[in-house]
Order: structure tokens, then sequence, then C-alpha cells
């Protein structure tokens, strides 16, 4: 009886651990139906920055689960470069899942510190995947400057193209 008022009033064994979630959102590609799946767990969070060369862990932190990894990377980040200046100044590119897709994250790396952040951009735009002749096998476009009817379209990912005003074919932009 005693393990059950403790679990059911929300004492634990280790009172620093907590409850962490992850939300997906989505439109099935086959039906077009909205999806949401819902992550939860309880426990820690541990954060990981290693050498990809060396094969060695750099930086760790053990958070409550509930805690964000975004601004966990940040502050991992400045304390690492702030204590090993030398990592910084070796360090070309920076890697992570398009989970830690953050413009305040990539900023601090490439404003900063120089290094170049490879991180997938996150997939937000969910207004045209609402929209009735949504194509899933076709990425969103938008136009370059809503103010304005123009050639020019961007994707969520940041590439370029101009639709051509005669036949509608998109193309690509060359950088």
């Amino acid at each position: 009886m005693r393990a059950w008022n403790r679990c059911c009033s929300g004492e634990t064994s280790d009172p620093d651990a907590d409850w962490g979630h992850h939300e997906t959102h989505g439109i099935d590609a086959h039906t077009g139906k909205a999806w949401t799946k819902l992550k939860r767990w309880f426990g820690y969070g541990l954060h990981l920055i290693a050498d990809t060369q060396y094969e060695i862990p750099v930086a760790f932190a053990l958070t409550p689960a509930s805690v964000s990894e975004q601004p966990t990377l940040r502050a991992m980040l400045r304390t690492t470069f702030s204590e090993t200046p030398e990592l910084a100044e070796r360090c070309r590119d920076f890697s992570a899942d398009r989970g830690l897709d953050s413009a305040e994250t990539k900023a601090l790396l490439w404003d900063d510190y120089g290094i170049r952040p490879l991180i997938d951009t996150r997939a937000l735009w969910r207004e045209e995947k609402s929209l009735p002749d949504y194509d899933a096998s076709q990425p969103i476009t938008r136009p370059l400057d809503p103010a304005r009817a123009d050639t020019i379209v961007h994707t969520e990912k940041g590439s370029l193209h101009c639709i051509c005003p005669v036949t509608q074919e998109q193309r690509d932009l060359a950088l």
C-alpha cells in the first residue's frame, strides 16, 4: 500500500528527475489526414558534445528530462569554448540533428566562433500541408517577397527557385 501511495502522490525515489515529452505533428502523405505523436519519459536527459574525428566526448550535461535541449546546448558551447578556446579554434563544423535547429544556436556557432553549423532545418511550414492540393513529393515554396507578385520563390530549407512566367515551370537558381 505504501508504494501505491508514493506513486500516486507524485513522490518518487529520485526527487531531481522529472517528466519530459516530445510532440510531433504531420500530415499522412497517402490519406492527407493530420497525425500527432506524443512521446513521454521520466528521468534525465544526457547532452553530449563529441569530437567525431577522434571519437571522444568533449563536454556533457545531465539535466532533468523536462529541460530543453537548445538552451542547454548553447550553454555547453559557451562554457566549453571559454574553458578551452583551442577547441573552438580547431573546430570547423558542428553537426547536430534537426531537433537542435535554432537560429540562435546557428548564430552563436557562426558569429561568435566561426564554426559552420551543419544542422538540418526543421519542417515548420504547416499551412500548405493542410491545403487540398498539397503534394508531399514536392517541396513547399513561398514567394521571396509576399507583398509582390514575384517569380522568385524559396523553400523552407532556404533554396531559391524561379518560376517561368510563361510555362509556370519551376527552376533552381544557381548560387
